[in-house]
C-alpha cells in the first residue's frame, strides 16, 4: 500500500502561523497592559506624594500665619499683665478658628505664660517634644515641627506623654521675641488625625504606605509600617537632599514582588512626603482589573481557531481598554480639589469632576478654553503675572485666587500650579491643584468682624465658663466697671455685686435663666471705685454643638443717665421749674390725700387759694426776669409762713395754694392767713428794684364747705375773688352766701350765653351835654338785658359775670356793632353829629384784637373814628400792658378819642395819664354825689378838674342829678355833664 504524503494545506499552516503570531501578540499586549498598570501605580505614588506634601504644606502655612500673628503681638509688649492678657485673648481666638489645633501655649524662660487649656497656665514639658528647627524660610523664623507623641494635649512639666491615650498630637513651635528682645516659644498641639483622614482617603491598596518624615528621617505621620522601608527611605532621602531636586522616584527591578518609592521635599518646611507602592498589590490589582480581559482572552484563544475575526475584535477591545486605563486617573478624577491640566499656552486639556462642580462649566465646555474663564476681576494683574513667570520658568506657584463660576458666583481657591515635563525634560503641560477655601475666607472675615464688634461695642460684654468664672471681657467692660481685664479674668462676677439686692432676687434671676436660657432686667452693681450704679443686664446661655452648656454671655450698659433723666422728668412733671414748689398736678394729688386723711381721722383740712396783687405791674415794668425773682421770693416767704407738714404749691402764673392738714382750731387758719398777708406786703428787693405787692386769699374747709377736690377748689377760688372785690390784701372765707353767689354766677353764665344767641341784650344811650344842657356832645352806649323770664337784670350784675367767664368778648362785639350803627344813623341825620362813647372791658383789651374789631365796625358802617369815643377803666392803666397801649394808639390813629371812666376810684397816677393816649376824664359818680355834702369829696373833684385842665384833658362829670351838684360844676368852665338832671339813658329811636 502506497502511502501518499500528507497534504499540508498552506492555508492551514498560514492560519496556524497567524494564530501563533496572534497569540504572541496577545501575550505581548497583556505584558504591555501589566506594564501600563505598573507604570500607573508608580505615577499614582508620585501624585499621592504631591497631594500629601501640598496638603501638609498648606496646613502648616495656615498654622504658621496664625502663629506668626500671635508672634507679632508678642513683639508689641514686655510680657506685662495686660500684654499677657491680650496674648491669651488672641490665642483663644486663633484656637477657635483653627480646628486642626487642640492647644496653644507661650513659653518664656521655660515657664508657660499663656495656655488655652489651663487657667491659670501650667508649665509644659518642652524637652520631650523633640522640636526641630525648620530649614524653610516662609516667614521670619519658620515653624518647628516635633515628633508625634501620645496624648490629646501637651504634656505638663515633670510628666511624660500619655502612653495610655489612643490619640496622638504633633507639637509645633514658633520662636519669637518681645519688644525687649527676650526670647519666647509659641508651642501648639497639632491634631495628626486632621491629615490621617486625608491620607486614608487616597485611592491606594492596603499594602501601600504613606509617610511624612522630618529632616532626620523620623516619621511625623505615617500610614503603614515604617520599619521595613526605613533604610531605603533614608538612603533615597539623603540622595534627594544632596541632589538639590525637590522630588525623586525609585522602583525595584522585580516588577512583581518589589516596591516603588516616590519622595517629595517641601519647599517651605523641613519634611518630606513618601509614598510606597507594593508591586505584589500591583499584580493582584492588574489581575482584578483585567479579570474580564483574561476571561475574554481564554475565550478568544478557544475560538481563535474558529474565527480570526473574533480574535481581532477581542484584541482591539483589549487595546482600547488599555488606552482608557492610560488616560484616566481615578485618584485625580475623584479628588475633592479642583484639578485641571493645560498645555504650554494655557489651554485646558483636562479637568476633573470637582472642576465641573465648583466652576459650573461642563468638561467639554472648559476644554479648549483658558483658565481665565474663571477670573473674577478681584485678583490683581500683578498676581497673575507672577504666576505665569514662575511656572514658565519651571517653578511651582502657590497662592490664593478669587474666582467666579459660570453663574457669576465668586469663590476663593488656594492654588498650587506646577509645570509637567516630558521625557526630554521640557515643559509640556501645567497642572493646577486648587483647594476651595471660600468658607475659610468667610470664617476669617467673620472672626475679624466679630473681633471688631466685640472690641468697639459700647455695651460691656462678659463671657464666663460653666462654673461662672470670667473668661473674656471687652473694652467697654473696663470703661463701665473700672476693672482691667487682668483683674477679673478667672474670678466670679460676684465681685461686681452692689449689695442692694436680696438673695431672693438672685434666686429668681437664676431660675429664669435656667428655665428660659436668658434673663434681662435692671440691676444695681458696683464699680471698682465702690460707686453703685444701675445697669440694664442681659444674660444668655452658651451651648456647644451638642447642646451642652458651656457658660454664659452677659451684655450690660450703664443706665445712670437714663435713670437721672427719668427722675428729672418725674420732678418736672410734679414740681414747678421756677420755684421748686409742687405744681398743679402734684398739688391735686396731695389735696386728694389730705381729704382722704381727713375722712380717716375725722378732722378738717383747709385750702388757701392765694393770688398776688400787682404782680403784672412788676413783671411788665421791671422785666420777666425780675418777675421770676419775685415769684421765687414769694415761694420762700410762703413756705416760712406755714407748718412743715403743710403743702405750698404754685398753680401757675401768680397763683399759689396752701394745703393745711389736721386743723385743730379755726384760729390756726386765721393766724396762718394773717402771717401770709403780712409777709407778702413787705418790700421785695429784686436786684436794682424794690417792689411792693400784696395778695388776696380765699379759704375753704373740708368737709364743712366741700365734698370733693373740685368743689373745694371752686370754693377757695370764689372766696379769693371775694377778697379781691373787697379791695385786695385781705382774706375771705367761703360761706353759704358765697355758695349762693357762686350758684347765681353759674346760672347767669348759662343765661348770658342763651341771651346772646336769642338777642335779648339791647342798647340805650345817655347824652353827655354841655353845662347849659343845650348841646349834646356825645352819647354813652349802655347795654341792657331784658331776660325773658326774670325781666331786667342789672348791668352791675351781669357785666362782672361776663368778664369772669369771657362772655364779654361776644357781648362786646355786639355793643361795638350796635353803637357804630347808632353813630351811622346820627351821621345821616346831622352834619356835625354828637360822638358815640363805647365802654371797652379790660378783658377785651387783653385779648389783643379790639382795635381790629372796631376798625371792621367803622368800615362796615362807613363812619370815621372821629365819631367814636372809647371808655376804659383805671384797671387797664394799672396793668400797663404793652398790648393794650398798642391797641389804644392804633385807635387814636383812627381818630378815636380815649376816655378814662370812673376816674379816682382806682390807683390814679399822673404817670399813667402821660403814658396812655388819654384825652378825656370821667369823674366817678361816687364823688359827684357826695361833693355837695362833703368838702373832702368836693376838693377831690376840684383837684381832678384842675389836673385835667393842666393836662389839657376834657372832663366829664358822671351821675349829676341835682341842681346843687350842677351849680358846683358850673363854677368850672368846659365841664361836660352826664346824668339824670338832663336825661336818663333811652332807646336810640328817642334821639333819631
Amino acid at each position: 500500500m502506497t502511502v501518499l504524503p500528507e497534504n499540508k494545506s498552506p492555508l492551514k499552516y498560514g492560519l496556524f502561523a497567524i494564530n501563533i503570531i496572534f497569540i504572541a501578540l496577545i501575550f505581548i499586549l497583556l505584558a504591555l497592559s501589566y506594564m501600563q498598570t505598573h507604570k500607573q501605580r508608580i505615577n499614582d505614588a508620585i501624585l499621592h506624594t504631591k497631594l500629601v506634601e501640598s496638603t501638609f504644606s498648606r496646613t502648616l502655612e495656615a498654622l504658621e500665619v496664625s502663629l506668626n500673628s500671635l508672634a507679632l503681638d508678642v513683639a508689641k509688649g514686655r510680657f506685662e499683665i495686660k500684654h499677657v492678657y491680650d496674648l491669651s485673648t488672641k490665642a483663644h481666638k486663633i484656637l477657635n478658628f483653627s480646628p486642626q489645633l487642640r492647644q496653644i501655649t507661650l513659653v518664656h524662660n521655660n515657664q508657660t505664660i499663656v495656655d488655652t487649656r489651663h487657667t491659670p497656665p501650667e508649665d509644659i514639658n518642652v524637652n520631650i517634644l523633640e522640636l526641630k528647627k525648620n530649614r524653610g524660610e516662609f516667614l521670619a523664623e519658620g515653624i518647628n515641627i516635633g515628633s508625634v507623641i501620645r496624648g490629646r494635649y501637651l504634656p505638663l512639666r515633670n510628666r511624660g506623654a500619655d502612653e495610655g491615650s489612643k490619640r496622638g498630637l504633633l507639637p509645633v513651635s514658633f520662636e519669637t521675641y518681645n519688644i525687649n528682645g527676650e526670647e519666647a516659644l509659641i508651642v501648639a498641639a497639632f491634631n495628626p488625625s486632621y491629615l490621617n483622614s486625608f491620607i486614608l482617603g487616597l485611592d491606594s491598596t492596603p499594602n501601600d504606605s504613606v509617610y511624612i518624615i522630618d529632616q532626620d528621617g523620623d516619621t511625623i505621620i505615617q500610614k503603614g509600617l515604617y520599619g521595613p522601608h526605613r533604610q531605603k527611605i533614608i538612603e533615597l532621602h539623603d540622595s534627594l537632599l544632596s541632589s538639590g531636586a525637590q522630588e525623586l522616584s525609585w522602583s525595584s527591578s522585580n516588577i512583581l514582588l518589589g516596591h516603588s518609592y516616590a519622595l517629595r521635599l517641601s519647599s517651605q518646611y523641613s519634611f518630606a512626603a513618601i509614598s510606597v507602592v507594593s508591586f505584589n498589590d500591583t499584580f493582584m490589582l492588574w489581575i482584578d482589573e483585567r479579570s474580564v480581559q483574561l476571561l475574554l482572552l481564554l475565550c478568544a484563544m478557544f475560538f481563535l481557531l474558529v474565527t480570526s475575526y473574533l480574535t481581532y475584535k477581542s484584541n482591539k477591545k483589549a487595546l482600547y481598554m488599555a488606552d482608557e486605563v492610560h488616560l484616566l486617573s481615578e485618584v485625580v478624577e475623584h479628588n475633592p480639589t479642583l484639578i485641571f491640566i493645560t498645555n504650554r499656552k494655557g489651554v485646558i486639556h483636562y479637568a476633573n469632576k470637582s472642576f465641573e462642580v465648583y466652576s459650573g462649566y461642563r468638561r467639554e465646555q472648559a476644554i479648549g478654553k483658558k483658565p481665565s474663564i474663571l477670573k473674577s476681576g478681584e485678583t490683581s494683574t500683578e498676581t497673575y503675572k507672577d504666576l505665569w513667570n514662575k511656572i514658565t520658568l519651571g517653578q511651582e506657584w502657590q497662592g490664593d485666587l478669587h474666582n467666579k463660576d459660570r453663574n457669576g458666583n465668586s469663590f476663593w481657591v488656594r492654588a498650587n500650579i506646577s509645570p509637567l515635563l516630558n521625557s526630554s525634560g521640557d515643559i509640556s503641560h501645567f497642572i493646577a491643584v486648587e483647594q476651595v477655601i471660600t468658607e475659610e475666607k468667610a470664617i476669617q472675615e467673620k472672626v475679624r468682624l466679630a473681633s471688631t464688634v466685640f472690641s468697639s461695642s459700647t455695651e460691656g460684654i462678659m463671657v464666663t465658663d460653666i462654673d461662672n468664672n470670667i473668661q473674656l471681657v471687652n473694652n467697654a467692660f473696663e470703661t463701665i466697671t473700672g476693672y482691667h481685664p487682668s483683674e477679673v479674668l478667672g474670678r466670679n462676677p460676684k465681685l461686681l455685686k452692689s449689695g442692694k439686692h436680696t438673695h431672693d432676687f438672685y434666686s429668681e434671676l437664676y431660675l429664669t435663666l435656667n428655665e428660659k436660657g436668658s434673663w434681662s432686667g435692671e440691676i444695681w452693681n458696683k464699680r471698682k471705685t465702690g460707686q453703685i450704679y444701675p445697669q440694664w443686664l442681659t444674660i444668655s446661655e452658651r451651648r456647644d454643638e451638642q447642646g451642652s452648656l458651656e457658660g454664659y454671655v452677659s451684655l450690660f450698659s450703664d443706665i445712670s443717665k437714663r435713670k437721672h433723666d427719668e427722675e428729672l422728668i418725674a420732678h418736672q412733671a410734679n414740681f414747678d421749674g421756677l420755684t421748686g414748689l409742687p405744681n398743679r398736678h402734684l398739688f391735686k394729688d396731695r389735696l386728694e390725700m389730705a381729704l382722704k386723711e381727713s375722712d380717716r381721722k375725722r378732722c378738717t383740712s383747709t385750702l388757701l387759694f392765694i393770688d398776688l396783687d400787682r404782680f403784672k405791674f412788676v413783671n411788665d415794668n421791671y422785666g420777666h426776669s425780675t418777675g421770676d425773682l419775685l415769684l421765687k421770693q414769694v415761694a420762700d416767704r410762703l413756705q416760712t409762713s406755714v407748718r412743715a407738714t403743710d403743702t405750698v404749691a404754685r398753680l401757675g402764673g401768680d397763683e399759689f395754694a396752701v394745703i393745711i392738714c389736721e386743723v385743730q382750731s379755726p384760729r390756726t387758719i386765721e393766724l396762718i392767713a394773717r402771717k401770709i398777708l403780712l409777709t407778702i406786703e413787705k418790700p421785695f428787693h429784686l436786684g436794682e428794684h424794690v417792689a411792693y405787692i400784696s395778695c388776696s386769699i380765699g379759704i375753704a374747709n373740708y368737709p364743712s364747705n366741700a365734698n370733693d377736690v373740685e368743689e373745694i377748689l371752686n370754693q377757695a377760688d370764689t372766696a379769693m375773688y371775694k377778697a379781691k372785690a373787697k379791695g385786695k390784701n385781705t382774706h375771705e372765707y367761703f360761706s353759704d352766701d358765697l355758695s349762693a353767689d357762686l350758684q347765681r354766677k353759674a346760672e347767669l353764665e348759662k343765661e348770658i350765653h342763651k341771651s346772646i344767641q336769642h338777642h335779648d341784650f339791647y342798647m340805650v344811650y345817655q347824652p353827655i351835654m354841655n353845662q347849659d344842657g343845650i348841646q349834646t356832645i356825645a352819647y354813652e352806649a349802655l347795654v341792657r338785658w331784658n331776660h325773658p323770664e326774670k325781666g331786667e337784670i342789672s348791668p352791675e350784675e351781669f357785666i362782672r359775670v361776663a368778664e369772669e367767664t369771657g362772655q364779654i368778648l361776644p357781648l362786646g362785639e355786639i355793643i361795638i356793632d350796635q353803637a357804630c350803627i347808632f353813630a351811622r344813623n346820627l351821621n345821616e341825620l346831622q352834619n356835625n353829629p354828637p360822638k358815640v362813647s363805647i365802654n371797652i372791658s379790660p378783658v377785651q383789651l387783653a385779648r389783643g384784637d379790639v382795635d381790629q374789631t372796631i376798625r371792621k365796625a367803622l368800615s362796615k358802617n362807613r363812619i370815621s373814628g372821629k365819631n367814636i369815643i372809647i371808655e376804659i377803666t383805671e384797671s387797664v392803666l394799672l396793668e400797663n400792658d404793652s398790648t393794650s397801649i398798642d391797641q389804644l394808639n392804633t385807635l387814636v390813629e383812627l381818630g378815636i378819642e380815649i376816655a378814662i371812666d370812673d376816674f379816682g376810684t382806682g390807683y390814679s397816677s399822673l404817670s399813667y395819664l402821660e403814658k396812655f393816649p388819654i384825652s378825656r376824664l370821667k369823674i366817678d359818680r361816687s364823688f359827684t354825689h357826695a361833693m355837695s355834702d362833703s368838702k373832702r369829696h368836693r376838693a377831690i373833684v376840684e383837684a381832678i378838674i384842675s389836673m385835667a385842665e393842666a393836662l389839657d384833658l376834657t372832663v366829664i362829670a358822671e351821675g349829676v342829678e341835682t341842681e346843687k351838684q350842677l351849680a358846683i360844676l358850673r363854677q368850672h368852665s368846659g365841664i361836660q355833664i352826664q346824668g339824670f338832671i338832663f336825661s336818663q339813658a333811652k332807646s336810640p329811636q328817642t334821639f333819631l
